[in-house]
């Protein structure tokens, strides 16, 4: 299921329906409730994500999207909540329901921002400069693009560009909206290495309770 996610966050959505096929197929192994909500989820985002406007895919994705967020909202299970929602808003734009586009999007506001999941409130406000630019509302549409960009950037990029602690994909719609409404970019402060506390070091054991030597495998 994660690799799915990394490919479509490289923009690969062949790649994201076979992994999350894959992932639908192994939650019913281990039969762990957010593995088969996430890869519900992720079989829907996979299947929008190739750019399709058949009502056959539609339907699959619709389906796919409201099993996902039935069954995580039954278990609160809001990391996979809001995507199946933003994912939903999507399919409702591109079905040219802008008012109901926007209500799927009410409903992740005040979570996300609690979360907090900058992630997915980046998505979202980019979904809704979509849905504003579709139904012609140019300065709301500029307001949503910034604000996604804003959360999109989260630690920042440093000032070299050589350290990105911001939400790749994210970002990258974000100035897409822009460069289109012909906005310039928030100007936001970049990451500063000085002020986070350097990640530990670890060192993995491989001699754990799970290791074999290997000059013992022929006496097994």
């Amino acid at each position: 299921a994660y690799l799915s996610q990394a490919a479509l966050w490289r923009g690969d959505p062949q790649a994201a329906s076979t992994l999350a096929d894959r992932a639908w197929e192994l939650a019913h192994h281990a039969r762990y409730e957010r593995d088969f909500i996430r890869a519900a989820r992720l079989q829907g985002a996979a299947a929008l994500a190739t750019g399709g406007d058949f009502d056959r895919a539609f339907d699959f994705v619709e389906e796919r999207l409201h099993h996902a967020l039935g069954r995580a909202r039954a278990v609160s299970d809001v990391e996979n909540e809001l995507p199946a929602l933003v994912g939903l808003a999507e399919l409702a734009r591109r079905r040219g329901n802008l008012d109901a586009a926007r209500e799927l999007l009410k409903d992740v506001w005040e979570p996300a921002q609690r979360g907090p999941y900058p992630l997915f409130h980046a998505d979202a406000f980019n979904e809704l400069a979509s849905i504003e630019r579709a139904a012609g509302n140019t300065q709301a549409a500029i307001e949503a693009a910034r604000q996604a960009y804003t959360y999109a950037w989260c630690d920042g990029i440093s000032a070299d560009g050589k350290l990105c602690y911001a939400y790749a994909p994210g970002l990258r719609a974000a100035k897409a909206h822009l460069d289109a409404l012909g906005v310039a970019y928030p100007v936001l402060p970049p990451f500063d290495e000085s002020k986070y506390e350097p990640l530990p070091e670890v060192e993995i054991n491989p001699k754990d309770e799970d290791w074999v030597d290997p000059a013992t495998v022929d006496d097994i």
